[in-house]
């Protein structure tokens, strides 16, 4: 669970297009991702206890709790 509980986990990311990010909720808690380096400006999501990977593009990429509920 989040902290503070109702604040969904966000996936940001950049846009192809606009200078404004790609932000996606993830189902899971915070603490159930990991965020890896691959290459020098490639990032993978993945799923700490599965492993599934859940995104993977070019970064910078952050997986973060929402500073609001909803």
């Amino acid at each position: 669970m989040n902290t503070p509980p109702g604040h969904p986990t966000l996936l940001t990311m950049p846009s192809w297009g606009g200078p404004c990010a790609c932000v996606e909720i993830l189902p899971l808690p915070a603490a159930e991702y990991e965020l890896r380096q691959v290459l020098p400006d490639w990032f993978e999501v993945r799923e700490r206890s599965s492993g599934s990977l859940i995104w993977s593009g070019l970064g910078p990429a952050s997986v973060t709790v929402s500073q609001a509920p909803f």
